[in-house]
């Protein structure tokens, strides 16, 4: 939460660090909120071909501003540099609009936890894209992801009330956050349990491609369980998200429908302890618990690089990998706030 004393000057961070894209603007602009201090943030999303503030980046700003009491400087669409001054407290019913198929997912994945460790509580409901590409599905926020927050103490759950697909959007997530007790988490097991998640718009084939998938994962030896159904749409389309869980693992993979659902399976049966996205989306809460987390991931992306820099220049946070085999144990020492 705020901290007491004077000001804070704001802390710098480039956001064409690494891939140069969103997400470094979400994560500084959520630590922000959890630990009082204000940010800038200069070069948004310089790595992308059309550099600034998009529709969905924006609207996270809105979501996190309001959930915060912040002030926001430079918060408009394409706008390159932010500054993010959060404040005492905060709106607990929060409904905002992409006003495009941008992805609430992506929104969700900082507004969740900024609320929750920042001892606030709020539901959300959001309009946008639910299953866009380059995002989370809205089945890995409410099935890997807020199953993995729940891990370190942080109360958060999310759930797609209508599906939307780009290009139309015009999907809705609600999703609630309560305050959290910010423990350290490890995630360095193997799955004990498969699941598989299929929403579509009538689209022949599709839950047949869900079984399949699921017949995939059976070859584990493992419980799987499957959920495929034809969900209420804003235009046509079809996600399929296929998850691992257990006492020391969360791993996800998804797709869209194009023709087909293609590889997901084989993409989990890859995957580490976590996947390559939550990798990055753990470093948020990691770096404010109590405790060194750790979790083992197949690679170290650029993605959480720049998570890992951020978060130790905002938060104070201490970091470090180690090679273990053919994957890599990422190590966080939070401090908290």
């Amino acid at each position: 939460m705020a901290r007491a004393g004077a000001p804070l000057e704001p802390v710098c961070i480039d956001g064409s660090d690494g891939e140069g894209g969103g997400q470094i603007l979400r994560l500084s602009a959520a630590l922000s909120a959890v630990t009082g201090v204000p940010v800038r943030v200069s070069n948004v999303r310089a790595g992308r071909k059309k550099p600034g503030l998009g529709a969905q980046h924006a609207a996270a700003l809105r979501v996190l501003a309001r959930a915060c009491g912040a002030r926001t400087e430079g918060a408009g669409t394409g706008s390159s540099e932010v500054l993010f001054e959060p404040g005492d407290g905060g709106e607990r019913e929060i409904s905002e609009s992409v006003g495009t198929a941008g992805s609430v997912p992506l929104i969700l994945q900082a507004a969740l936890p900024a609320v929750a460790l920042s001892g606030r509580r709020a539901r959300f409901l959001i309009t946008g894209g639910t299953d866009v590409p380059w995002s989370p599905t809205a089945d890995y926020v409410a099935e890997v992801f807020a199953p993995a927050l729940r891990r370190f103490g942080v109360s958060a759950s999310a759930a797609a009330r209508r599906r939307g697909y780009y290009p139309r959007g015009g999907g809705a997530m609600e999703a609630r956050a309560g305050p959290g007790s910010a423990a350290a988490a490890s995630f360095d097991g193997a799955p004990e349990r498969f699941a598989v998640f299929c929403a579509h718009s009538g689209i022949e084939g599709a839950e047949e491609e869900a079984r399949a998938a699921a017949g995939e994962l059976e070859g584990r030896g493992l419980p799987v369980s499957v959920r495929a159904r034809r969900a209420e749409c804003a235009g046509r389309g079809g996600s399929l998200l296929v998850s691992a869980s257990g006492e020391g693992c969360a791993a996800g993979a998804d797709a869209l429908w194009k023709g087909g659902f293609g590889g997901a399976a084989s993409r989990l049966l890859g995957c580490s302890s976590v996947d390559e996205n939550l990798a990055d989306m753990l470093v948020l809460p990691a770096s404010v618990a109590e405790g060194t987390s750790s979790w083992t991931v197949g690679r170290i992306t650029p993605h959480l690089q720049s998570a890992l820099k951020a978060a130790s220049k905002i938060s104070g946070c201490r970091y470090g990998a180690v090679r273990l085999g053919g994957a890599y144990q990422v190590r966080v020492r939070g401090v908290r706030c």
